[in-house]
C-alpha cells in the first residue's frame, strides 16, 4: 500500500468514526451561563449524549455547540495520528486498515 492510498484510507476510517453531533443544551447551574456542550447520538447510538467539557458552561448555545464542535475536530485529528503511527497496530486493524505499514 503506497503512503497516499494509505493516507485517503486513514481519512476516510476517521471521517466515517461515528463521534455524534455537535450539539447544546441548556442545563447549566449558573443563570448567567445556562448552555453546555454535548455530543448528540454519542457513538452511534441514538438519543445516547456525551459532555466533551463536564466542566464548562457557557452564556450562548452557539458558544457551547462551537466547544463541540472543536473537541470532534480534535478527536478527529488524534485519531489520524493515531491511525498513522507506525506502533499502532491494533488500532488500524480495528479500524479495516493494514496492520503493519
Amino acid at each position: 500500500m503506497t503512503q497516499e492510498t494509505l493516507d485517503a484510507a486513514i481519512a476516510a476510517a476517521v471521517a466515517a468514526y461515528p463521534i455524534g453531533i455537535p450539539g447544546a443544551v441548556k442545563c447549566g447551574q449558573w443563570a448567567d451561563r445556562p448552555y453546555i456542550a454535548v455530543l448528540k447520538d454519542f457513538h452511534g447510538c441514538s438519543g445516547r449524549t456525551h459532555i466533551p467539557n463536564a466542566r464548562s458552561a457557557f452564556a450562548t448555545a452557539e458558544e457551547a455547540t462551537a466547544s463541540a464542535a472543536h473537541y470532534v475536530r480534535d478527536f478527529r485529528e488524534s485519531l489520524a495520528r493515531r491511525l498513522a503511527e507506525p506502533r499502532m497496530r491494533a488500532l488500524r486493524a480495528q479500524h479495516g486498515l493494514p496492520r503493519d505499514i
